[in-house]
């Protein structure tokens, strides 16, 4: 089963036979709804239910042989998580999605606690992939007046760039503007500070625009914004992740065999900190497998 998202998207029964497309109390693209913060979470919850079949599969066919004791001690053992005979692998994976389960369940919880439920802004054309490699950007010749009569009296170059296209438009969707925003905020700017200035600007502008307000006393940042806390957008987004990489991980989708399994287990870990650092401690439970 191929379980890649444009894939799945496509093909999942559960998907196309429920009411997850169809969009009767928001103005959607052909019928299409968009693509929003809550239908996420639904898709989530598919998506890991087939990752914990296929597991569950796969240790039917080929049992995971019983560790040693000293195994059980030794975390440096010689049985390494890219071996074939190794249980590590498997049971680690086996972990992680039992730990997925419980992060998809604590954003079905907080996006109510947030108000993010009901608080869906006008879908847009999203890019999702706005990353600088996918744009061509241009520094506009400009006539400097002050420059008159001097020999740069001609045309000058603005030292600040504008973009003059955008490439690479595969993974583009309708969706929440927000999903745009968050995937600048993981990956185009240098660190959380430059996150936040990004998405509280957002929400500013989107306020000025639309002449609304949110409030919420949740206590992270830009609550007083339209668009709500970046947290937990940055959660979702990880969660996301997550499951790429676990899809991977079972050669399930993803870019493998790119990567072998220790390689792939070092950024599922980097990922579950991000989680425990967002404030999901029980995710700890990863780290320490």
């Amino acid at each position: 089963v191929d379980l890649s998202w444009n894939n799945y998207i496509s093909s999942s029964k559960s998907i196309k036979d429920g009411a997850n497309l169809e969009n009767k109390d928001q103005n959607g693209l052909n019928g299409v709804k968009a693509c929003t913060y809550n239908c996420m979470i639904e898709f989530y919850q598919i998506v890991v239910s087939h990752l914990k079949q296929q597991l569950k599969a796969r240790c039917t066919a080929s049992p995971l042989p019983s560790p040693s004791p000293s195994q059980l001690k030794n975390k440096n053992s010689a049985t390494t998580i890219d071996s074939p005979t190794s249980f590590n692998y498997d049971r680690k994976v086996e972990i992680l999605i039992t730990i997925l389960g419980e992060c998809i369940n604590t954003l079905e919880i907080e996006s109510k606690q947030f108000g993010i439920q009901g608080n869906d802004i006008p879908p847009v054309l999203c890019h999702l992939d706005l990353q600088p490699q996918n744009m061509i950007v241009c520094r506009k010749e400009t006539k400097d007046p002050s420059r008159k009569g001097s020999k740069n009296s001609e045309n000058h170059t603005n030292q600040i760039p504008r973009i003059f296209s955008v490439l690479d438009w595969e993974e583009s969707c309708y969706a929440d503007p927000r999903f745009e925003l968050l995937l600048m905020c993981r990956k185009v700017v240098a660190n959380r500070d430059q996150a936040n200035v990004l998405w509280e600007t957002y929400g500013t502008i989107m306020e000025r625009r639309f002449g609304k307000t949110k409030s919420n006393s949740d206590g992270y940042s830009s609550s007083n914004s339209m668009i709500g806390p970046i947290e937990p957008w940055l959660k979702l987004e990880t969660v996301h992740s997550l499951i790429t990489l676990s899809m991977q991980g079972m050669n399930l989708g993803g870019r493998s065999p790119w990567e072998n399994r220790p390689e792939l287990w070092k950024k599922i870990l980097r990922e579950v900190q991000r989680l425990v650092d967002l404030g999901w401690d029980f995710c700890g439970r990863v780290l320490d497998c």
